[in-house]
């Protein structure tokens, strides 16, 4: 039995933002996008489609903490 994308959301604790707020920073409104994105198609994914675009996200996620730890080990060595 699959559990909808809404409460998987929720229970990770990704904000509920709604897109047309103008007070939104970057990231806030990125995140609006993505959870509007996942809200509307995810559920019409397959589990194959739906991996997939797990595999690569947890790829780049990946990416992008190692690069912040980079970052933030070499502005504490100065």
């Amino acid at each position: 039995m699959t559990r909808p994308i809404d409460e998987l959301l929720r229970q990770a604790g990704v904000p509920s933002l709604g897109s047309n707020n103008g007070t939104l920073s970057g990231g806030e409104m990125a995140i609006a996008r993505i959870v509007s994105a996942l809200r509307a198609d995810w559920d019409r994914l397959d589990g194959q489609q739906q991996r997939a675009l797990i595999t690569a996200l947890e790829a780049s996620t990946q990416a992008t903490e190692e690069a912040e730890a980079f970052v933030l080990n070499q502005l504490k060595k100065h």
